[in-house]
């Protein structure tokens, strides 16, 4: 097994293991974590992938007050 493949596998054990930690949080609870760790990133190649994930957090955020609003206001 080549370094490479090794690598990636640990990185998807560490995945797994993460989110069946995270399993027991309520969705605010991960919000507010996840934001923690982003706010953590200092790597400047990790810039894109941040705008990125900021742009459809935006898109799902924007859903889900849509949603809210429409349970609540009918």
């Amino acid at each position: 097994m080549t370094h490479l493949t090794q690598q990636k596998q640990f990185e998807c054990a560490q995945r797994a293991t993460a989110e069946e930690a995270l399993k027991g949080l309520s969705d605010k609870e991960k919000a507010n974590f996840a934001l923690a760790l982003l706010m953590k990133i200092t790597d400047p190649d990790a810039a894109a992938v941040l705008r990125f994930a900021g742009n459809q957090l935006t898109e799902l955020s924007n859903i889900l007050m849509r949603e809210a609003f429409e349970r609540e206001c009918g």
